[in-house]
């Protein structure tokens, strides 16, 4: 039987700007980002919510709710929101190149619970992976000129 084709969906209720957005790759195991985060309460994804929010309304700090990683070699468009000791890990790309070359979409794939001070290391060629094997997840609620991106 053939693999589920991947899917990306769009974080509930929060906005997309016309140069960020927010969302979860699904269709695979190891891609948990999702299904942590549709388990929160309202509050606790109220709080995340606001977070992605900030990042999309074109705010690159502070540290402490977001980053990226741009001083790790190979790691340079991974990407992680924080909430308390929730962190839900992703990649940055641009998936409408031709139409709008600064759009930013964060897509979100894993899920971890930090209980330490530093990234868990191992965490970041997990998500490198699924920036440059994602071929063919298809990422139809955002479009631009009519035609949805398939990356």
């Amino acid at each position: 039987m053939p693999p589920e084709p991947l899917t990306f969906r769009l974080v509930p209720y929060v906005q997309v700007s016309s140069q960020r957005a927010v969302g979860f790759l699904a269709g695979h195991s190891e891609l948990d980002a999702w299904e942590t985060y549709d388990t929160f309460d309202t509050q606790q994804k109220r709080a995340v919510n606001v977070r992605m929010e900030h990042w999309i309304a074109g705010n690159n700090r502070p540290g402490t709710m977001f980053h990226g990683f741009p001083n790790r070699s190979g790691y340079e468009e991974c990407f992680v929101f924080k909430y308390q000791e929730h962190r839900f890990y992703g990649f940055l790309c641009n998936p409408l190149p031709e139409s709008n070359g600064r759009f930013r979409l964060c897509a979100l794939t894993t899920y971890d619970w930090k209980s330490e001070w530093e990234t868990d290391e191992s965490i970041l060629p997990e998500v490198e992976q699924w920036r440059t094997n994602s071929v063919g997840f298809v990422y139809p609620e955002y479009r631009w000129g009519g035609a949805a991106w398939n990356n």
